[in-house]
């Protein structure tokens, strides 16, 4: 219904999933603020977003930014902040939230697009797969740079893939909805989600596929590949998504977008700011996109309040 009133899948039957709670808050708005600085296709992409919260109150501050939010209690108890490492528990039990949300658009007959709140959009990936990529394959996972024995032999990344609406993948995300199990076994989406994906393409047919890290790229470039990631802030190559993962957390997350100028929020609408105005309603402003959205700001272009110098190093 939401969708359906929303008319959040306008664009191409596809829908933008998304799932936060209050820690990861800033990481939204900064996505939201990224379509904003960007080119008309990807400034309309805020338009087919649907952000999954774990509390009410988060929901009315996503609406503040333009995107439509979901909450329903029936989901569960969520932790409030954001996970201080990977796998700890706040980082498992929002994984719950991943699985639910890209599960309920894909049963209503969407196409659903999922990425991780650390994604700052520079074109319009949607476009994406339904012209350039080959509409055989049932879903596109992002490559996650890593080549450990866990992930192999796919190494997905679960912070960002497309799923392409059909029986197959209706089927693969209900087997991923009742494998909750295994996602708290292993403290990982990504493993659970690899391993489901193979069993689904030896025995039912799915066909998956890898995208290009040029055009996709994420935090294992950022911190390995330095030249590939000089020719983005050149403009020598042109990716359509960047994903900051690959850190030990949201401390340095923040940090790296910051120094490579893709961190759009004021600087006033730091983390600290929501967290005052949720809990004592103590914020001077309102956080929404016309008081926190960086004026001007443009994907690696540099002076900003934060850097006056693209900055690539890791440490």
């Amino acid at each position: 219904e939401l969708i359906r009133r929303r008319k959040l899948d306008a664009n191409r039957k596809t829908v933008v999933v998304m799932a936060t709670n209050q820690g990861t808050l800033d990481l939204v708005a900064n996505f939201a603020c990224s379509c904003r600085a960007g080119p008309p296709e990807v400034q309309r992409a805020l338009a087919s977003t649907l952000v999954f919260t774990g509390d009410s109150e988060t929901s009315k501050q996503v609406e503040l930014f333009g995107l439509a939010s979901f909450h329903d209690s029936a989901l569960g108890d969520l932790p409030e902040g954001a996970a201080k490492a990977y796998g700890d528990y706040a980082f498992v039990r929002m994984m719950w939230l991943k699985i639910t949300s890209v599960y309920s658009v894909v049963a209503t007959g969407r196409h659903a697009l999922f990425q991780d709140a650390d994604v700052v959009w520079l074109r319009d990936p949607i476009e994406y797969f339904f012209t350039q990529a080959d509409d055989q394959v049932d879903c596109f996972f992002m490559d996650d740079g890593a080549r450990s024995a866990r992930y192999t032999p796919l190494y997905t990344n679960s912070g960002f893939y497309f799923i392409r609406n059909n029986m197959r993948t209706q089927f693969f995300m209900h087997r991923m909805l009742m494998a909750y199990d295994t996602v708290l076994a292993v403290r990982s989406h990504q493993h659970a989600l690899i391993m489901l994906l193979l069993e689904h393409m030896a025995r039912h047919g799915l066909t998956v596929g890898v995208l290009d890290p040029l055009l996709f790229p994420q935090g294992q470039i950022f911190h390995r590949k330095k030249a590939i990631m000089q020719s983005f802030v050149d403009g020598t190559e042109r990716p359509y998504v960047f994903h900051m993962c690959w850190t030990a957390g949201r401390t340095d997350k923040l940090r790296y977008l910051k120094n490579m100028a893709l961190w759009f929020l004021e600087p006033k609408c730091d983390q600290d700011s929501w967290k005052g105005h949720r809990d004592h309603g103590n914020s001077t402003f309102d956080h929404n996109q016309a008081n926190c959205c960086l004026a001007g700001a443009k994907p690696w272009t540099v002076p900003t309040p934060y850097t006056q110098v693209i900055d690539l190093k890791s440490k």
